[in-house]
C-alpha cells in the first residue's frame, strides 16, 4: 500500500478485512499528511472527476463506491464523535447560479442525505434573500485518522516510512501486489499528466461549543469541528503553492464577520 492518508488507511483496512497482510509505505504519517488539512465534510462528488472528460460508465462506478462508503461511515457514528450529523446552511442574496465543472457536486447519489430545502424569512436569522439548509455528515479528521490507523495496526498492519520517488522504488518492494493511494504524490512518480492539484487555504479558529454547524456564502465558508472552526473558500486549480496567504485569511474572516454582524436580532 502506497500512502497513509484517509484513502490509503481506509483501503488498507478493507484489504485486511479480506484476509490480506498489508504494509503501508509512506513518506510521513498523520498529522503530517495532506488529509489532515481536509475540511471534513461529506462531499463525495466534489472535484472527483471533470464532467467534460468523464466517460459514460463513470457515474455508475462512482455511485456504487459512494453508496458503499456511506454505509461504512454509518458505523462510525457515536464513536467518540469521529463522525456526526450536522446542519449545513447556504446564505446568499439570491439563488446562486450552478456552473457544471466549477468544483460543485457534479455527480449525485440520491437518497443518502436529506435534500437541501429553502428556508422562509421566519425560519432563519440571516439577513439574506436566499437561505438553504440540509443535514450532512461531518468528520473530525484527527479522530478519523487515528481511529483507522490504530485499527490497522491492531489487526497486524505495518507502517514503513519510505518515500517513493520513482517507479524503480516500487519495483524494489517485496510485495507482489501494490495499491497506489499516494494522491497528488503519484503525479511525478507515474508521470500522470491528468492529475491536477486544487489548492485551498484553511484558517483555524478556537473551537466554540455552541457553534456546531457549517455555513457557506459568497467568498467564504466555515465548518465547526471539535478541534476548531475551519474557515476557507478558495480553490485554485493547477496551483502547487502551499504558502499561506494572510490576505486570503483576512478576506474570508471579514466576509463571515460582516454576515454575522448583520444577523437579525
Amino acid at each position: 500500500m502506497l500512502g497513509c492518508g484517509t484513502v490509503g488507511i481506509a483501503t488498507a483496512r478493507l484489504l485486511q478485512e479480506s484476509g490480506c497482510d498489508v504494509t503501508i509505505y509512506t513518506k510521513d504519517v498523520p498529522p503530517n499528511i495532506t488529509s489532515n488539512l481536509a475540511t471534513g465534510t461529506w462531499s463525495p462528488a466534489s472535484r472527483v472527476c471533470d464532467v467534460k472528460v468523464a466517460k459514460p460508465e463513470f457515474q455508475k462506478t462512482w455511485e456504487e463506491a459512494t453508496r458503499y462508503s456511506f454505509r461504512r461511515f454509518q458505523f462510525l457514528l457515536g464513536m467518540d464523535e469521529i463522525a456526526c450529523w450536522a446542519e449545513e446552511y447556504g446564505v446568499f442574496e439570491k439563488e446562486p447560479a450552478y456552473i457544471p465543472g466549477a468544483g460543485g457536486e457534479d455527480f449525485e447519489a440520491h437518497g443518502l442525505i436529506p435534500d437541501r430545502v429553502k428556508l422562509s424569512e421566519k425560519e432563519h436569522p440571516f439577513n439574506a434573500g436566499h437561505v438553504t439548509r440540509r443535514t450532512n455528515l461531518m468528520f473530525n479528521i484527527p479522530s478519523y485518522l487515528r481511529h483507522h490507523l490504530n485499527d490497522f495496526l491492531m489487526f497486524g498492519g505495518k507502517v514503513k516510512i519510505q518515500e517513493i520517488k520513482k517507479l524503480e522504488d516500487i519495483d524494489a518492494l517485496p510485495e507482489r501486489v501494490i495499491v497506489n493511494c499516494m494522491g497528488l504524490g503519484a503525479k511525478p512518480v507515474f508521470n500522470d499528466a491528468e492529475l491536477t492539484p486544487v489548492s485551498g487555504q484553511l484558517s483555524c479558529l478556537i473551537p466554540q461549543a455552541d457553534i456546531n454547524y457549517k455555513l457557506y456564502t459568497n467568498g467564504a465558508n466555515f465548518i465547526s469541528r471539535k478541534d476548531g472552526i475551519y474557515i476557507g473558500s478558495n480553490g485554485i486549480v493547477g496551483n502547487w503553492d502551499t504558502t499561506p496567504s494572510k490576505e486570503q485569511t483576512e478576506k474570508t474572516v471579514g466576509i463571515l464577520q460582516k454576515l454575522m454582524q448583520e444577523m437579525k436580532g
